[in-house]
């Protein structure tokens, strides 16, 4: 399909938008799914009832991770593992935490591992005491090629 130079989709390759041409400006990859993060560390109470989703474009993807419940004794003794992809190593992403209850804001962030189910989701609060509301942590990061 080629739309004068608005839009080009050529067989076998990705979207290009504009009249560009070069691979620079093709969208190649768009997917949506679920994923199932673990837990990891050591939690006081464990969160229930965890899921989670992304959106992958390009090599941008995007998680969100829900969750009821569950306390811990600092940012790095519980955490979350195993994500859909590797994230790009040597990086630092971070993203947020809210709970529906709007009193567990904070901080999430990724550490990347050697693969995906090696890396790490650290959150800066400590106690989402509230085991029947939901808790969401929402990250973007870049993928490791």
């Amino acid at each position: 399909l080629d739309n004068g130079s608005d839009l080009r989709i050529p067989s076998g390759a990705g979207i290009f938008f504009n009249g560009q041409t070069s691979d620079l400006y093709q969208l190649d990859n768009y997917q949506e799914g679920t994923f199932t993060p673990l837990l990891g560390g050591t939690w006081s109470s464990n969160p229930t009832n965890i899921t989670g989703q992304f959106t992958r474009v390009g090599n941008k993807v995007t998680i969100n991770i829900k969750w009821q419940g569950g306390s811990k004794a600092d940012i790095t003794t519980g955490y979350f593992k195993v994500l859909p992809t590797t994230p790009l190593a040597g990086e630092l992403f971070v993203g947020s935490v809210s709970g529906a209850n709007f009193l567990n804001f904070g901080v999430a962030t990724i550490s990347p591992g050697s693969s995906a189910a090696d890396s790490a989701i650290y959150l800066s609060n400590n106690d989402f005491d509230t085991p029947t509301q939901n808790h969401f942590a929402t990250i973007t990061y870049l993928m490791a090629t």
